[in-house]
Parts: structure tokens; sequence; C-alpha cells
């Protein structure tokens, strides 16, 4: 962590700067935001809910356009965005229509926000 707060903080600018620029942005969200996610890392994280639930085909079409946004993307920052593009093609609560599957599946999204989260101040 401290090596990134270096280069950050010290070799592309100041923490003010830093601060001014993306206000309370964690420097993790950033870095993911920024860097994406290794294709394997995601499908790791998926892999406990995928083996754990009998997905349909609608269903299992929708994770893998999870999955597919999470690597170029880094992570889900607002659980608002399943209902706009590329999500909307099938309105999320007739692909989810089990509540408790539903609540899995963000469940392991926010597990993945958390794991960008430094915290670093």
């Amino acid at each position: 962590i401290q090596a990134l707060k270096d280069i950050v903080w010290k070799e592309l600018g100041s923490k003010e700067e830093y601060e001014n620029a993306f206000k309370d942005q964690d420097l993790g969200d950033l870095i993911r935001k920024t860097a994406g996610l290794d294709r394997q890392a995601a499908n790791d994280a998926f892999a406990k809910f995928l083996t754990e639930h009998n997905l349909n085909a609608q269903q299992s079409a929708f994770v893998k356009l999870v999955i597919d946004y999470i690597v170029s993307n880094g992570l889900i920052l607002e659980r608002k965005i399943l209902m706009n593009a590329p999500f909307d093609t099938i309105p999320v609560s007739r692909v989810f229509n089990d509540m408790n599957l539903f609540s899995s599946l963000l469940n392991t999204i926010d597990s993945i926000k958390g794991n960008a989260v430094l915290n670093v101040n």
C-alpha cells in the first residue's frame, strides 16, 4: 500500500491534488477502475456463486455480462448500473425472480468491490 501511495501522491502528484481531482474516491477503486480486473480473478470470484446455484440460460448470460463488465471496468461501484446497458436487454427482475438468488449475486458483486477498497489516507 505504501508503494501505491508513493507513486500516486509523490511521483504522479500530491495527496492534495489527488483529493482535489477525485474527492472521496478510494485509491483502490480508482486503480481497479483504471486497470480493470483479470478475467481469471473475476471468474474465481464468481466460482462459488456459479457452483452453488443452478442457473437457467438467461441467468447464466446475465452473470457473463456482469463478469465481462467487471473485467473491463474493475468493479461495479453502484448496483443501479445493473438496470442500464448492457444489462437492460431483459429486466433484471425477470431474469432473477428468486430474490435469494439475486441477493447472492449482489453479495458476490459487493465482495469484488470490497476487495478493491484500500482505505489509505
